[in-house]
């Protein structure tokens, strides 16, 4: 019997030679999926190619990719990690921004939501970030200074709000209620009521807010300033300053983990600043590559992933508070989710 090179062949009980290559190939990438998808996964939003990419942070390898629009930007997970959102650009007049709904566990496209950003659509950035309840997405529009609100039970639009110039990412306050916008342009923090949706309050710092983060309690603010490379930490009771910390340039992302330790992500400076929160001290900067822009966080294996220009994320032990390796990606990558 003549086989063709790769067959899965079996005489008796034996696999044929020919067949082994193909069968144990098969047998590694079922196994490597299915260990990606128990440990978590990493989804990139590229710009180019225009596709949100599945990685496997443990073998640095792309196991899957979506298709994702025409310029695919900003991502954010639903608490529960049911759904993934991306905003994306169009070059439509009519449907000039649209954001995608994405199963990531079937790793699909369920649904299409229509955003329209007037005449700035050609240099939109959208920010996006889900209420702690995962009843509403909230986008906000950087180029119109608006925030839209979406139900996600039947993901229609409810409002749009205006927050002032050049908004950017968003953060919800530990116990949900409030969401946190800083304004680059206007030099203040847009505070949001969830249940409401309207600006109840705007915290107001000497610089440009670029990105803001919150203490578990929530009565500190802690607000990047990207204009005089600090972190202005914010007492919310008596609305002082109780200290400004040097860090590095241009300040653009910050996550607190763990409660302990602020990390800023630096764009200009290539690295990240770690800040103790207990002293409020920056007490170490790590290199990771240039031009930084977004990062995620895995709570289990406590690694940080953090896009940088050099096609690659920089991953990031918490614990060692180190840089350990690079993943490769496609060249323009805009967006990075950690889904468990």
């Amino acid at each position: 019997m003549k086989m063709l090179p790769g067959t899965l062949y079996r005489r008796g009980s034996r696999l044929s030679a020919y067949g082994l290559p193909a069968f144990v190939f098969l047998l590694l990438l079922s196994w490597n999926l299915a260990h990606a998808t128990a440990a978590g996964l990493l989804f990139v939003a590229q710009n180019s190619p225009k596709t949100v990419d599945i990685i496997d942070p443990g073998s640095s390898l792309r196991v899957g990719g979506i298709n994702a629009g025409e310029s695919p930007m900003d991502m954010a997970l639903s608490p529960d990690g049911r759904w993934l959102a991306v905003s994306n650009r169009t070059a439509s007049v009519e449907r000039p921004g649209i954001i995608w709904i994405i199963d990531p566990k079937k790793k699909e496209v369920v649904r299409k939501i229509d955003l329209y950003l007037t005449r700035y659509r050609d240099w939109e950035e959208i920010y996006l970030v889900f209420s702690r309840d995962g009843k509403k997405l909230y986008a906000v529009e950087s180029g119109t200074g608006f925030l839209d609100v979406f139900s996600t039970g039947d993901w229609r639009f409810v409002k749009k709000i205006p927050l002032g110039g050049k908004p950017q990412n968003p953060v919800t306050s530990p116990d949900g209620g409030w969401l946190y916008v800083p304004c680059l342009h206007s030099g203040e923090i847009a505070v949001v009521d969830v249940l409401q949706d309207k600006v109840k309050d705007r915290i107001r710092i000497e610089g440009r807010p670029s990105a803001v983060a919150l203490s578990h309690d929530g009565g500190l603010v802690y607000a990047a300033d990207g204009e005089n490379h600090l972190v202005v930490v914010i007492d919310m009771k008596t609305r002082g300053v109780v200290k400004k910390i040097s860090v590095g340039s241009s300040p653009q992302n910050m996550a607190l983990l763990d409660g302990r330790f602020l990390y800023v992500l630096n764009t200009y400076s290539n690295n990240l600043s770690v800040i103790d929160v207990d002293k409020l001290e920056n007490v170490k900067s790590i290199a990771i590559g240039a031009l930084p822009g977004k990062m995620a966080y895995d709570p289990v294996s406590r690694r940080l992933y953090v896009l940088t220009d050099n096609a690659t994320i920089s991953v990031v032990d918490t614990t060692a508070q180190k840089f350990i390796k690079s993943i490769p990606t496609d060249i323009t990558p805009r967006g990075i989710v950690f889904a468990p």
